[in-house]
């Protein structure tokens, strides 16, 4: 993740500094640029991204639980299975939209 967020802001342009370019994707440079110079938005990055993650797993907890429920008596789920699972997930548009978890 940290890798990520590094591309996006110092090898990417995606920073509040603009279409600024550091070095290729993964590359050293960037990622001591973005140490040096950007480390509080590199941190924002990954904290937003953690809060969305948490917020969809808490939306989509009663989905997990029955999966989970489902997995620990057969051991398997099997693409049909996972497709009528993943098809009750909701995510943040669907929130933002006012749709209601299932």
């Amino acid at each position: 993740a940290t890798s990520t967020a590094v591309d996006l802001i110092a090898s990417l342009g995606l920073g509040d500094c603009g279409p600024v370019w550091f070095g290729g994707l993964g590359s050293n440079r960037a990622f001591e640029e973005a140490i040096n110079s950007h480390l509080p938005e590199v941190v924002d990055l990954l904290d937003s991204a953690h809060r969305a993650a948490t917020r969809v797993v808490e939306l989509n907890r009663s989905v997990l639980v029955k999966m989970a429920e489902e997995l620990v008596e057969r051991r398997i789920l099997y693409g049909n299975d996972l497709s009528r699972y993943l098809s009750d997930v909701s995510c943040l548009c669907d929130e933002e939209a006012g749709v209601e978890p299932t």
